[in-house]
């Protein structure tokens, strides 16, 4: 049982466990005094998918076979194994295990008595040792542990795993030991509640243009978004977002099919990503900068029929064999259209936002249902077979992210900075966030993000109130200038590995109000945790991902999706509503 202890804890199925033996096994032994306890290893392959009496002939076995040779000295095994030498922890094993059958008894002898005393050597040999002795009443024991790798907390939540587990156990011994359970009932309830608070109610039968409606009734001339040169306000993006919805409509465009929208981040771009959802569809980003090939992949992928552009000639420019098979006709810019071409058989059609024929469309709001399950953006992940994938966002993981939420509560008239990428999904909380709760989109120059000077001036004199950046991103500014947030209310980053030093560095220097590591895959859109910062302890390796954000829950669990307790690694199960309909076109 302490070996599928062991194995759940550290997510590992080979095992080498030190087992302590009286080595005396001859008769003529046993009067003798003098120390002559062995340490023999003992390597133990568990297979977690068999019930506990599997793991215990095998264990039985093993032990056997070990005994046959407790009298060989533990430095001539490790001189005959030769394994890697480390003088932070002892050879071939780190962890001991000891069973006495005997427990030390009260000893009288003629004017003298011998009773057994706890001795604290002070020192730990081993970074875990289990010493258990059969007592009338069951087993008492004790556990002795390295300092430099536990805390009492962690040493105490451990052995309540391992109550837990020999409970299960002994109550279905044919239950696989991957899901014997590692808590009480009431202690995994009580785990669960605590890692996820309950959340508020979000905006029940909301999509991302009924929030933005209602944004547009309480203040249609706030200013909605702006750039070095333009704005716009609510309600002329509202009416330009209407026209291109309706020119969409036009060409065919039907609920969920998704747009590719070609463009910079600007106020062109915000056009086109409101007015797709307006027009029900779901909107593609794919950064202009990316190679035609990728353009191209992405948009056949996706079954894209409609294009978003200022120039046809970045997804058209074919090589010689692909114009085998595709043909692309340019039609004048002042029309609906400024290209159309053919590729797999399909047309496809690309518009310009600028057009007279889009600003010669109703500026009312376009007859549309639209659910809030419907698909709202298409995200390209980098994927793990080397082929991206595209992640299908619904328009309530979007409301999730960005109403009702605990991590940060914009509101009417706070302005945000947009810095992402257009293709990466943390534009999402840059867009909607701010629009969906009355504030203002401040689009980021893009010689401002690589100039630790230029973007502080930029953060002060544009009097931006939230801003985030990806953690490489934060890393360089704050190695150039720490001080350079100070102007912010609150600064997220995430997305890498966090370096503690650059934190640090950032708290020292002039830190904003908040700064919060935020963390979540595409998937889960955007965010699915966070943690205000607010000290790094020196000597930290990292800085921790926090709790899950509102309406959203997160589990750590093992490979065979039990939880976990606190402290043990394992994988991070996130759910709610933020999470994505699934891949576009797989299973």
């Amino acid at each position: 049982a302490f070996a599928t202890l062991l194995s759940r804890y550290a997510g590992q199925d080979d095992l080498v466990i030190g087992a302590a033996l009286a080595n005396r096994p001859r008769p003529e032994l046993e009067p003798l005094i003098g120390y002559f306890v062995n340490a023999l290893p003992l390597r133990l392959r568990l297979d977690l998918d068999a019930p506990f009496a599997d793991l215990l002939d095998r264990t039985r076995a093993e032990t056997l076979a070990a005994f046959a040779h407790q009298e060989t000295p533990f430095e001539a095994i490790v001189e005959a194994v030769q394994p890697p030498r480390d003088l932070a922890r002892t050879p071939l094993f780190q962890v001991m295990f000891s069973l006495q059958d005997d427990p030390l008894q009260v000893v009288d002898l003629p004017d003298l008595r011998l009773e057994p005393l706890p001795l604290d050597a002070g020192t730990a040999r081993y970074d875990l040792t289990l010493v258990l002795t059969e007592a009338a009443s069951g087993l008492d024991g004790w556990l002795e542990y390295s300092t430099e790798l536990w805390d009492e907390e962690s040493i105490a939540g451990m052995m309540r795993a391992y109550r837990a587990l020999l409970a299960g156990i002994v109550a279905q011994p044919q239950r696989p030991l991957a899901i014997q359970p590692l808590f009480p009932p009431d202690e995994a309830r009580a785990l669960t509640r605590a890692w996820n608070p309950p959340s508020p109610p979000l905006p029940a039968h909301r999509t991302i243009p009924d929030l933005f409606a209602e944004q547009l009734a309480a203040a249609p001339h706030a200013i909605a978004a702006e750039d070095e040169d333009r704005a716009l306000t609510y309600a002329e993006l509202d009416a330009r977002a209407n026209q291109l919805a309706h020119a969409l409509l036009a060409r065919g465009l039907q609920p969920d099919q998704p747009v590719a929208v070609i463009l910079p981040p600007g106020l062109d771009w915000l056009i086109a990503l409101l007015g797709v959802l307006k027009a029900g569809g779901a909107y593609l980003p794919i950064d202009p900068g990316y190679p035609p090939e990728r353009m191209r992949y992405m948009i056949e992928d996706s079954g894209a029929r409609l294009v978003i552009s200022n120039q046809l000639s970045v997804i058209s420019d074919q090589s010689e064999g692909q114009k085998a098979r595709g043909q692309r006709s340019e039609v004048g810019s002042e029309t609906l259209d400024i290209g159309h071409w053919t590729l797999d058989d399909l047309t496809h059609y690309a518009l310009r936002i600028t057009s007279s024929k889009v600003q010669s469309q109703p500026t009312t709001n376009p007859n549309i249902a639209i659910h809030p399950e419907n698909a709202a953006y298409i995200i390209y992940t980098s994927g793990s077979t080397g082929r991206p994938k595209g992640a299908v966002i619904p328009h309530r993981a979007v409301a999730r992210l960005v109403k009702e939420t605990d991590y940060l509560q914009i509101r009417p008239g706070q302005r945000v900075a947009q810095a992402a990428n257009p293709a990466f999904d943390a534009a999402t909380f840059e867009v909607w966030g701010p629009l969906l709760n009355g504030g203002t989109v401040v689009f980021l120059p893009k010689d401002a993000a690589v100039s630790p000077d230029r973007l502080a001036r930029f953060l002060r004199e544009r009097h931006i109130d939230a801003l985030f950046l990806t953690t490489a991103l934060f890393n360089l500014i704050a190695s150039q200038r720490p001080d350079a947030f100070a102007s912010l209310n609150t600064l997220l980053f995430g997305g890498q590995a966090v370096t503690p030093h650059w934190v640090r560095a950032v708290l020292d220097a002039g830190p904003p109000r908040r700064l919060l590591h935020v963390y979540g895959p595409t998937e889960t859109t955007t965010f699915a945790t966070w943690h205000e910062v607010t000290h790094v302890p020196e000597g930290a390796a990292t800085v921790p991902i926090g709790q899950p954000i509102a309406h959203t829950t997160c589990h750590v669990v093992d490979e065979a999706m039990q939880p976990l307790p606190p402290g043990v690694v394992g994988m991070l199960l996130i759910g709610g509503p933020g999470l994505a309909r699934g891949y576009l076109n797989r299973p």
